[in-house]
């Protein structure tokens, strides 16, 4: 093309091929974290594809044929996006990759796009300010719009279903009449199949409905990816098949309540067997609530009575009956079901949408019918605790999470020196470090010696079956005081293993820490 060429509609397909990559990327990436698998630093691999991606396509040298990728994007493409329309969040080791390999290829065919149709060297500068516009536009959907709209990750399959539909054509692009008649109708005839087969499996028993829903869905999607060499079909095709979605039957039981802040996505779940409520942040369980009225005080999950945080508050309530306890981290509330009617509980809580999932009725009661006298302060636990009086606190809890990760500032040297200094001499730091990725152990081992105080780690992993069907989850704990005789019954405990400052782990302060080396490479 001339410069002649420079349309105001080919200025606007740069935008749309950079925006649609940049929201996938956006995408891509808390998609995973959020609803697959919460991993730290998982956000470098899509960039390193993004940018990869600019580099073959752009680079002199023809690295990988265009018209390969075009014809095999779309199977990828539609495939990831079929998990996200049924919900499958397992296997992971399979999901993953998919998801990223759809995510490269879909670069590579959008920037191949622009590469081909870059215009000539005094428009490059022009056309680069295309390009960046679109990559801002993306990233200001997913960053700022899309929290505001959605309640989950829905920014993720429109973008998918934008890549679909800014495909290239394969093949000759017919401008027939009943071809474009068909790019309508196709696709809403699909989706009108899919839900009839979704409504009418409720009412029969022929097959699960999970199994029929697995079933018309696999069966659609061969039949949606026969739409790829016209991309307008295609993509009212995924369009007809996430709108289907909607009425799917979720795998983990019923949705009470789904809402998104700027910290997550959360979702308030009754587990299969409706014994449970449940509350999601992504893929990881935040608390949970027994739905029987006469165990709903009863916590369970990771404060089950026979764990290390009902054997600590049970040491705690008995010599300290009117002891000011402090959390960070609010969760369910479930841990105020631990103390008793003297004992004033403050939780620290950075999220306010944590507070108005736990003080609905509907989905959580502790925080109405737990015994202590209870406070939530909203804000950064760090700066919140600033500003609280000295000395006042005879029991620290840390159990905060962002889905399955600690954040870092929360576990600094400096950021223990600060709860120190509002616990009084006998006061205890107790520390909530269940991970599916990390091993803080060693962290906490050099802060406590670093500090100079007395330290124990105990691994609750041995539940019986008994437990696990009442609902206690695995869950390790780390606790912490000025003095040994503080912890005398913990460290007669064989349960509870003494961290004595020799572990090979860095000493994390607020100028230096180093997540690589904590975490599990399996």
């Amino acid at each position: 093309m001339n410069s002649k060429d420079l349309s105001f509609g080919r200025r606007m397909r740069w935008v749309v091929l950079s925006l649609v990559t940049s929201s996938l990327l956006l995408g891509v990436t808390t998609y995973v974290t959020t609803d697959v698998a919460s991993a730290p630093l998982f956000w470098i691999i899509p960039l390193a594809l993004y940018l990869l991606s600019f580099v073959l396509t752009f680079s002199r040298r023809n690295w990988i044929s265009h018209s390969f990728i075009v014809r095999r994007q779309g199977f990828l493409l539609l495939a990831a996006a079929l998990t996200v329309f049924v919900q499958a969040t397992t296997p992971v080791w399979i999901l993953v990759p998919l998801h990223l390999i759809a995510f490269f290829a879909t670069a590579l065919v959008c920037h191949g796009e622009l590469a081909k149709d870059r215009p000539p060297a005094h428009h490059l500068t022009e056309f680069y300010l295309w390009i960046s516009i679109g990559g801002v536009c993306g990233g200001f959907f997913n960053a700022l719009l899309a929290p505001l709209i959605f309640k989950g990750v829905e920014e993720y399959p429109l973008a998918m279903i934008a890549a679909g539909i800014a495909r290239p054509y394969i093949g000759e692009n017919r401008k027939i009449e009943r071809d474009r008649w068909l790019d309508i109708a196709l696709p809403v005839g699909l989706g009108l199949v899919v839900a009839a087969i979704i409504l009418w499996s409720r009412d029969h028993t022929v097959l699960a409905p999970r199994t029929a829903h697995l079933l018309a869905f696999g069966v659609s999607g061969v039949l949606c990816l026969s739409f790829a060499y016209r991309p307008l079909r295609f993509g009212l095709g995924m369009v007809a098949l996430f709108l289907v979605s909607s009425i799917y039957t979720r795998p983990y039981g019923e949705l009470l309540y789904a809402d998104r802040s700027f910290f997550g996505v959360y979702r308030a779940m009754v587990d299969k067997e409706e014994r449970f409520h449940l509350l999601f942040q992504g893929t990881t369980i935040h608390g949970s609530q027994r739905i029987d009225p006469k165990r709903r005080l009863e916590p369970s999950g990771y404060y089950y009575p026979t764990g290390p945080v009902g054997q600590v508050f049970s040491v705690f309530s008995k010599t300290h009956q009117s002891g000011n306890v402090a959390i960070v981290g609010l969760g369910t509330g479930a841990l105020a079901c631990k103390g008793s009617p003297g004992q004033r509980f403050t939780f620290y809580e950075i999220d306010p949408l944590v507070e108005q999932i736990a003080r609905d009725a509907n989905l959580f009661t502790y925080l109405r019918d737990c015994p202590p006298q209870i406070q939530v302060v909203l804000g950064d636990a760090r700066i919140s605790l600033a500003q609280a009086p000295d000395r006042q606190y005879r029991l620290f809890v840390l159990d905060a999470f962002s889905s399955d990760v600690i954040p870092v500032h929360l576990l600094t040297r400096e950021a223990l020196q600060l709860y120190l200094s509002k616990l009084d001499e006998d006061g205890i730091l107790f520390f909530h470090i269940s991970n599916r990725y990390m091993n803080l152990v060693p962290v906490l081992d050099q802060l406590a010696s670093s500090l100079g105080l007395f330290a124990l780690v105990r691994q609750d992993g041995q539940a019986t079956q008994a437990e696990r069907e009442d609902g206690k989850f695995p869950s390790r704990w780390v606790i912490m005081a000025r003095r040994q005789a503080v912890l005398a019954e913990f460290f007669s405990d064989p349960r509870w293993k003494p961290l004595t400052g020799r572990s090979t782990g860095d000493l994390w302060t607020d100028d230096y820490s180093n997540i690589l080396r904590v975490i599990h490479w399996r």
